[in-house]
C-alpha cells in the first residue's frame, strides 16, 4: 500500500507517537470486535473501502486469517506521515465511523456466549436456587476474610464458579480455594513462565492450536479444541505448555464464563515428537493435579482423532494417573464422529463444519490475552503467604514436601 516508511527516530516524535498509540489501539479493537462478531466478511470489505476512499481488496486471495488486520494496521502505522491530508482523512474516518461499531461489536460479543438461562438451568441441575448460591457467596467472601495468607478477596462471580464445580459443597470450595493459591508456588516449573503473553506462550501457541470455542454446547459445556499448528516446530513444544495454557484459559473462565462442564477434542496428528519426547512423570502428574484438585474439571468427554500408534501406551500411563470416571470418557474418533457431535455451525472449519477455524479462534484468543495484559501480570505477583497460614493445608500429602511428588507405580 506504501512503500515509505517511518525512521525509527521519526517514531520517537511526539506527533508520530499519538498517532502510533490510536493505531494499536484500533488494531486490536478492529481484531477483538471482527474476530467475535458474525459480520460477514465482505460487509467489512465494504466499510474499509469506504473509508477515506481506500481502495483496498479485503480480504486477499487464500487469506483466511484476521492476522491480515494486524499486516493493514501495521502498515498504515509505519508509513510516513507526510502523506498529509489522505493519511490523515483515513485515521480520522477510521476513529470517527468505526468506533462505534466495533465498540458496540465488542461489548455484545464475548469469548464465553451464555445465554440467559445457563446459570438458571445450572442452579436447577443442583436443585438449588440463585439466592441460595448468593448466599454461599457471601459465606465463603466472609471466611476468605478471615485467611491471612490469601493474597485477596475472590470476586463473586469466581466464587459462583468454584461453588458450581464443587457442586456447591462450601467445604470443598475451602479447599480447592486454598490449593488455587498455594499450588502457584509449589510448583515453579508451571507457574514460573505461566503469563500468556510472555515469548514462550506465543511460541507454543504458534506451534499449538488450543482454543476455547465460544458456543456452549447443548448440555451447557465448553469446548476445547487442540491441534498442531506447525509440524515443523512440534519438537520446541513442551508438555508443561500445553499446561500453561489451558490453566490461563481457565483464569478467564473462572471470572467470564460458567463453568458447569468441558469437551475436549484433542487432535493427535504431529503430535508424535511431543509424544517421544522424555518428560518427568511429575509434569504429567502436576497437570492432572491441577486439573483435578483445583478447578475440579467436570469433563464430560474427550475426543482423541489421529491417535498414533504410541498413543496406546500414553494412554496406559494417563490411566494410571487419572481418575477411573474420567478416563472412561476418553473416545478415540474420526472428524466424521465430531460432524455427528457437534452442530454444523459450531464445528471448525477444519473439520467440515461451518464454524469458525481453529486460525480464527486462534486470533480471537491472542487478542484477548493481548486485552487482559494487566489482569495476567496481576496473577503473576499473586501467591499465598504461607507465614501466615492458620492451620496445615488439608491436601498438602498430595504435593507431598516442597510440592515434589510420590512416585507413580508404571508397571
Amino acid at each position: 500500500m506504501c512503500d515509505r516508511r517511518m525512521s525509527s527516530q521519526a517514531l520517537l516524535g511526539k506527533e508520530h507517537g499519538v498517532v502510533k498509540k490510536k493505531v494499536v489501539l484500533a488494531m486490536r479493537l478492529v481484531v477483538l470486535a471482527g474476530a467475535r462478531s458474525k459480520l460477514p466478511r465482505t460487509n467489512f470489505s465494504r466499510e474499509l473501502n469506504n473509508v477515506g476512499g481506500l481502495a483496498l481488496t479485503w480480504p486477499p486471495p487464500k487469506m483466511e486469517s484476521l492476522s491480515y488486520v494486524y499486516c493493514f494496521l501495521l502498515v498504515l502505522s509505519s508509513c510516513k506521515l507526510e502523506l498529509g491530508k489522505y493519511a490523515k482523512r483515513i485515521l480520522n474516518a477510521w476513529f470517527s465511523n468505526l468506533w462505534e461499531m466495533f465498540f458496540a461489536i465488542t461489548m455484545e460479543r464475548t469469548l464465553f456466549e451464555v445465554g440467559d438461562c445457563v446459570l438458571q438451568n445450572v442452579l436447577d441441575s443442583f436443585n438449588t436456587s440463585e439466592k441460595s448460591l448468593q448466599q454461599d457467596v457471601i459465606t465463603l467472601t466472609k471466611w476468605m476474610q478471615t485467611q491471612p495468607h490469601f493474597p485477596e478477596i475472590m470476586e463473586p462471580k469466581t466464587l459462583q464458579n468454584f461453588l458450581i464445580q464443587n457442586k456447591f459443597s462450601i467445604e470443598r470450595c475451602k479447599q480447592k480455594i486454598d490449593m488455587y493459591y498455594t499450588i502457584k508456588s509449589k510448583l515453579p516449573e508451571i507457574y514460573g513462565t505461566i503469563n500468556p503473553n510472555s515469548p514462550g506462550m506465543h511460541r507454543a501457541r504458534s506451534i499449538l492450536y488450543s482454543v476455547l470455542h465460544p458456543r456452549l454446547t447443548k448440555e451447557m459445556c465448553r469446548v476445547l479444541f487442540m491441534k498442531v499448528r506447525n509440524k515443523d516446530r512440534v519438537n520446541e513444544l513442551l508438555i508443561g505448555d500445553i499446561s500453561r495454557n489451558f490453566i490461563n484459559l481457565q483464569e478467564l473462565r473462572m471470572r467470564e464464563d460458567v463453568v458447569f462442564g468441558d469437551v475436549m477434542v484433542l487432535d493427535c496428528q504431529g503430535l508424535a515428537p511431543l509424544l517421544f519426547k522424555v518428560t518427568p512423570m511429575s509434569m504429567y502428574k502436576s497437570t492432572v493435579l491441577i486439573y483435578e484438585r483445583v478447578y475440579s474439571l467436570r469433563l464430560k468427554k474427550v475426543y482423541l482423532l489421529n491417535l498414533p500408534a504410541v498413543g496406546e501406551k500414553i494412554l496406559s500411563i494417563v490411566k494410571k494417573i487419572m481418575l477411573p470416571k474420567l478416563f472412561e470418557r476418553i473416545e478415540i474418533c474420526t472428524a466424521e464422529t465430531l460432524k455427528e457431535s457437534f452442530p454444523i455451525d459450531m464445528l471448525p472449519k477444519d473439520y467440515g463444519g461451518e464454524g469458525y477455524s481453529l486460525e480464527e479462534l486462534k486470533d480471537m484468543w491472542d487478542a484477548k490475552f493481548l486485552e487482559k495484559k494487566d489482569f495476567y501480570d496481576r496473577l503473576d505477583q499473586t501467591r499465598i503467604h504461607e507465614n501466615l497460614r492458620p492451620g496445615k493445608l488439608k491436601d498438602d500429602d498430595i504435593l507431598g514436601v516442597y510440592g515434589n511428588f510420590k512416585k507413580v507405580d508404571l508397571d
